[in-house]
Order: C-alpha cells, then structure tokens, then sequence
C-alpha cells in the first residue's frame, strides 16, 4: 500500500495482478489494467499453478500440525479464542466475527488429529506464530480456489456463474454471525413457540433449553475471565510497584511515567512470563462441564447432557480431506463444542454455540424425517413459516404506523382473457405507495454455501427467485385496473390500485444471504430473477436493526427508493445489508457522480465498506460491557426538518409521502439552506405580512419543491397552487411539492400541494409563465 500525499483523504492504492486497487475512504474503487487477451494470459499461469499453490499450503498445514500438536487442545484452543475475542464493541473495527473463523479451522485440526501435546502454558510467541500461520492459510485458500477456477476453465473469461461461486464461498469462509445476537435468540424461541408439540421429543433437548444453556456459556466465561483478569491485574500492579525506583512516590511515579516498566528491557522476561501466566489463567475459559452448565442454566442435567452431546463432535470426527484447509462450510458451524471426556466440553467459539441451535435442529429433524418421522420437521417447517410471516408483519406496522398492513392475501384476475391468481404474504398501503412483501423461511443448503452451481441455482430460485415472481405478479394485478379486490381471510380488502403512485417490491428471508441479496444483479446474469424492477431483498435479522434504527417512518420508504437506483445503477457493490443502511444514513446511499466518471475511465466497480460500524457498535453493546451504548447513528438534517417531517407524519394530508421524499431528496448542505431560509422568510412574513416563497429544483430534475409562507389561510392556498404549477411548468419537471405555512399557526405545514403529471408543452403555461416569473438562471 502507498500513501498518497496529494489527497486530503486517507488514500491507498494496490497494484495487483490485471487490476489496480483504490481506498478513500470507506470506499473502494478495483479497475482492470488488462485487455481481454491479458486477462486470458493471467488466467492461464494463474491455473498452472493450481497444484504447486495446493502443495505448498499442505506443507504449511504439517509445520502448524507440529506446533498444535506439542500443546493440549483446550490449552491452544482456549488461548486463541482469548487472543481474538473482542473485548468490548469499541474494539469491534480491529477484532469482529470473521476471525472466530480462524479459531474454527484451528479446532478443526484437532478434531481431525488430536495429537499428543501435553504441554498447557502457550507462550505469547507460540499463539502469535500460530495465528500468522493461520491467516496465511486463509489468504491462500480464496487464491487457491481463484487458481483451480483457472485451472478448470482456460483462459475463459469469468462468467456470472463463476463469479457468484468465487463471492459465495468467500463470504462462507469468514462470516459467521449474520445479525445481532438478541435477535437471533427472539427468533429461535419465536419459532419454538408455535410448534404444536415439544421439539425435545425428537432431539431429547428444545430449543429453549439450548438458549438458556448459551446463555449459561457466555456468562461463565464472563465470570472466568474477570477472575482472570483481577489476578493478573494484580501482578500487574506488584510488577510496577516493586520495579525500580520502587514504591509510589512522586520520583518513582514520575520516573515510571517517562519510562514504564513495559519498556525497559531487562523487565522484558518478566512481562512476557506475567502476560504467558495471564493467559493461561484464561484459555481454560470455554471448557464446561454437564454439571456446571446445568446448575447455571438451570435445566436439569440429563437434558444438558443430550444437548451437549449433539454438539459435540468427537476426536477423528473430521477425517475427511477436505477439512485440511480452510473450508466454507466447517463443522462447527453446526456442532460447535469438542467433547474432552469425562462430561467435559470445549466450546471453540463460547458466542457461536447459540448460533448453531438452529442448523442443528434442523438438520436433526431432516434425518428423522428421512427415518420415516416426518411429523418433527413439518411442524418445525409450518412453525418457521409462521413465525417469519407474523414477524415480517409487526416490523412492517412498527416502522410504517401510518401505514395500512394486510398480512396473507389473495387475489384473481383475467389478464388478458386468462385467467391468473396468486397470493402475497404482506402488503403497506402508505399514502400512495404500495409495498409488496413474500417472505420466504427456507435456508440454503451446506452444497450451496459450498458453491455448487445446481445446489446454488434451486436455492435462489426457491427463496429469491420465486419470492420476486410473486410480487411482480401481485404488482401486475394491482395495475391492471383501478379498483382490486383482496381476499384477507375472510373478509375482503379493496384497494384503489389506480391512485398508487409507486409500487414498491420487497422480499424478506429467514436465512441471510448477502453474498447475493447485496447485489441482485449478479442474480440476474446468473439467471435467476428477471432485469427490470428488483426487489428490495433482505435478511429478517437485518430488517430488525433497519426497523429499530429509523428515525422516521418515511426513512423506510425513502430507503427503499435508494436501494431500487443501486440495484439500476449495478456496479456499486457492498457486502451486506447494514452496509447499505449505514451509507445511506451517513451518505445518503447517493452515486450518481459516480456514472460520469465511470463512462470516462471504462469499467470498475465501486464497493463500500466500513458503514455498518456505528450501527454494530449500538447494537452489540450489551450489559457485559461497560459504559452506555453509543447512540443509534442518525442522518443529517436541520431539527426544523425533523419536526416538519414529523408534523406530515401525524397529520398524514394527502400526498404528504410525496413531500416528506422530496425533502429528503435534498442532499446535506440544500437541508441547511432550505430550512435556513425558510426561518427567515417566515420572520419576514411575520415582519411585513406579506407573502414570501422559495423553491429549489431536485437534482435529480425531474422535480422540486417550494415553500411558502404567509398569514392569511385563502391568499396561501391560492398562491401555493398557482405558483407551484407555473415553477413545474418552467423547470418542466414531473412532480412538484408545495409547502404552505401560515407564521402564526405553530405549524410548518398549514397547505400542501403535490402535483404528478409529465411535463408538456403548454402554450397557454408557456405565456403565463412568461408574465409571473423570471426567467431561469444559468
């Protein structure tokens, strides 16, 4: 990386093989420097050494055997958890969840081959070498898989098939935690909780009692560590207190300020010793027993027993080849915990075994069905379905109050003389915008996540795919004529379809899927959905954080504005969900500067990263922490817009949705200057009695607002009218929004006006124009 000393902000550029790298930011530029027949060039020698890259990584895989195998399981295991649990969420930037995979593959070495290691004291040393080794084998892994690509395919170009396959096991080989942790337990016990029957009838344990029991590992350790960290805390203190010049006084204090024990190199032996003892009073931190769990948990010890045991694999249990190296899918995603004997458990990871509950079960109900006992896993099935579908409908009446929500609708028609029906799962009417939502409760296989393309294939057609085809087609019928009638369970929903201004798709999955819901169009080339109007595609974990993170109900919708013209535009990348809502939070989620640019430097694309930050450190902020969580990142804008968008929330006037996204259309620096001289004019109508205006045109063209204040209600409502459509007209604008205030109301909006027609050329405009205003500016 070189550092850039001609731009104000942070700048780095990598120069790799056929591209060139750029970070500003908390943005990323990657521009190919190759032709077409470079790239096949670079594919061809990049394949040649497919096997040489794989037989190096194996000899690297023997050198860290040697060293894991010289130390206890628990010993190394235990200290590399330690070495990269965060802390606390301040620490969330340097340390996240991507690194618990490290510690995963480590385990998985041992459950491979346990070895003989009977040492238990890991030197700072040792565990540093290790993790180095580590990271290494998982940057060489996507390398790897980069280089057998080649090697399979010559030098043909990447198609969209190969590149959804690299992206997804890139994504599958360090994500691990795919949303909050609270929120994850509410829907594990949300799905339990409408299960006809006790799932511990098929597993020996429920779902509850493994909650309880992560909760009871989570808080050990807690316990643990804190013990840990008073004693060596106190060593600590004696080291420093008995190091030269010994004692408090202010000559020894002043004295071990300037030069710290830490840093005078004859006390070096003894930090390091007192740094190796620390650990180890704390890599024993994830090993439980059934008792302990039980007696913490409070769930009585045999039904802890049957949980533990089926999260547990045994020594030799991943035998398999495949688990040499890093792996996209590693067994303990689903059994999370190694069993030492003895009713004695290492939890590898101790805030990952909740995370496993869920796959795990169902995988267990899936092998009893395939036994012949189906009845687990159908009402498991019909208990997910449920769940996701009444929790999809509460966010939606949360976040849009306003807002009329229906939840499992049906609908008929005739389309052009055949007949057509369908359902949908949710549907908002706000204002006049409708919100089409299919929520779906299915999961991707563990060959999907692996990157096989049929696997792949049917699950997004499944759970993406088919989700879009029944909004498009309850879309289709809300616009094929301009009264529709619902079937809502009994009853019937009729809508005016032919007023709706916008309809607006979204469908929700019970699974995350970033690697492809971030960027449908990936999906498009990969012929799973049809181009045109993509949905809003996201996780329910992630619309959970959404929902609780907005400020106001019209940020959802405006949001999903925003994320529509990402999905057109195509070429800006990020890599979940969050990313995308912390951007437009920050940022506004606008990239339109970046398509001039685009068409004259060729092709590239353009991801961000680094958004989710602030959102995560709220939202992971738990009472194991100290000090108070850091507030919810909110977007910029004057505190009289806030209160204008909240006074057209409560009074709701018709077209106020209109209104309310023409505002928040403005980028940060048009909110200031709006608002500042809308303060101004009205203490000038409150001066003069007069009627004063303003208007500002959107950037986007196609539209504008302006405000207008006055004191008497006709003189406004005329004027308002009058004006609004002579600034359309001039500016030949497509929508235009109209905000009238009387100063003396203690309102801001006291008239409004929202005008949707394309523009036209009008004679009769065209001259009355000319008479009432002024000429455009340059």
């Amino acid at each position: 990386m070189v550092k850039n000393p001609f731009r104000r902000r942070d700048y780095e550029r990598f120069n790799g093989p056929g591209f060139v790298m750029e970070r500003t930011g908390r943005e990323v530029r990657v521009i190919s420097t190759l032709d077409a027949e470079g790239h096949a060039d670079m594919r061809r020698t990049l394949g040649e050494g497919a096997d040489r890259l794989k037989r190096d990584m194996l000899q690297e895989v023997e050198e860290l055997y040697r060293i894991l195998h010289s130390y206890q399981p628990e010993s190394m295991l235990g200290a590399l958890w330690f070495r990269n649990t965060p802390m606390g969420f301040g620490e969330q930037s340097s340390k996240d969840e991507t690194v618990m995979a490290h510690v995963e593959y480590a385990a998985t070495l041992y459950a491979r081959n346990r070895g003989p290691g009977q040492q238990f004291v890991v030197p700072p040393h040792v565990l540093e070498d290790v993790q180095r080794r580590v990271e290494g084998l998982f940057a060489s892994t996507v390398w790897l898989w980069m280089a057998q690509d080649a090697k399979k395919h010559g030098d043909a170009p990447v198609d969209a098939k190969r590149d959804l396959w690299i992206r997804t096991l890139m994504n599958s080989l360090v994500v691990r935690y795919p949303g909050h942790y609270d929120r994850m337990k509410e829907m594990l016990l949300g799905i339990e909780s409408r299960m006809h029957r006790d799932v511990s009838h098929w597993l020996d344990w429920s779902i509850t009692d493994g909650v309880k029991v992560g909760d009871a590992i989570i808080s050990l350790v807690d316990e643990r560590l804190n013990v840990a960290y008073r004693r060596g805390a106190q060593e600590a203190e004696k080291l420093w207190v008995g190091a030269w010049p010994k004692g408090r006084g202010r000559l020894a204090r002043l004295v071990k300020r300037l030069l710290p024990p830490t840093k005078r190199p004859w006390n070096a032996r003894k930090v390091y010793c007192l740094t190796a003892w620390t650990q180890f009073l704390m890599q024993d931190a994830p090993v439980f027993t059934v008792s302990e769990l039980a007696e913490r948990s409070g769930i009585e010890e045999g039904r802890v027993r049957a949980l533990m045991e089926a999260t547990s694999l045994a020594w030799g249990s991943c035998g398999e080849e495949c688990f040499a190296l890093p792996h996209p899918t590693p067994p303990f995603q689903v059994q999370p915990s190694l069993s030492l004997g003895d009713n004695r458990y290492l939890v590898v990871v101790p805030t990952s075994f909740t995370w496993a509950l869920r796959p795990l079960a169902e995988q267990v109900l899936k092998e009893e069905a395939d036994k012949g006992e189906p009845h687990g896993w159908e009402q498991y099935e019909g208990a997910r379905s449920e769940f996701a579908e009444s929790r999809v409908i509460e966010l939606l009446r949360a976040a849009l109050p306003r807002a009329g929500v229906f939840g499992n609708l049906k609908f008929s028609w005739m389309d052009h003389g055949v007949p057509r029906e369908g359902e949908l799962d949710a549907l908002a009417l706000a204002d006049d915008h409708a919100i089409l939502v299919e929520i779906k409760a299915g999961t991707m296989t563990e060959s999907a996540r692996r990157g096989g393309a049929d696997s792949m294939r049917e699950r997004l057609d499944a759970l993406i795919g088919e989700a879009h085809e029944q909004a498009l087609k309850a879309r289709d019928f809300m616009e094929s004529t301009d009264r529709v009638e619902f079937e809502v369970g009994t009853e019937r929903l009729r809508v005016r379809s032919g007023q709706m201004h916008d309809y607006l798709l979204v469908t929700v999955n019970l699974d995350a899927l970033d690697p492809f819901t971030t960027n449908l169009n990936q999906l498009v080339d990969f012929g799973v959905m049809r181009d045109g109007d993509l949905p809003w595609s996201v996780s329910l974990l992630d619309l959970e954080e959404i929902v609780e993170a907005l400020e106001l109900p019209v940020q959802l919708v405006h949001y999903l504005h925003r994320r529509r013209r990402v999905n057109e535009l195509g070429f800006v990348e990020a890599h979940d969900e969050i990313d995308w809502f912390g951007h437009y939070l920050a940022e506004g989620l606008y990239f339109e500067h970046l398509v001039q640019a685009r068409e004259g430097n060729g092709p590239y694309r353009w991801s961000i990263m680094g958004y989710s930050e602030g959102l995560d450190a709220c939202f992971m902020h738990d009472e194991r922490y100290e000090g108070d969580a850091p507030p919810i990142p909110r977007q910029q804008m004057p505190d009289e817009m806030r209160a204008l968008l909240r006074e057209l929330e409560d009074t709701a006037p018709h077209g106020y949705l209109h209104i309310s996204l023409a505002l928040l259309e403005l980028g940060w620096d048009a909110r200031e200057t709006f608002f500042r001289n809308a303060v101004e004019l009205s203490e000038r109508t409150r001066a003069d009695g007069a009627n004063h205006d303003m208007t500002m045109v959107l950037d986007d063209g196609e539209g504008g607002i302006t405000f207008m204040c006055d004191v008497d209600r006709e003189s406004l409502q005329r004027n308002l009218f009058a004006y609004c459509q002579l600034k359309k007209h001039q500016c030949r604008c497509s929508r235009w929004v109209g905000i009238g205030r009387l100063v003396d109301s203690g309102n801001w909006v006291d008239e409004a006006i929202v005008i949707k027609a394309p523009w036209e050329y009008d004679e009769m405009m065209e001259e009355a124009v000319a008479q009432a205003l002024p000429p455009l500016s340059a």
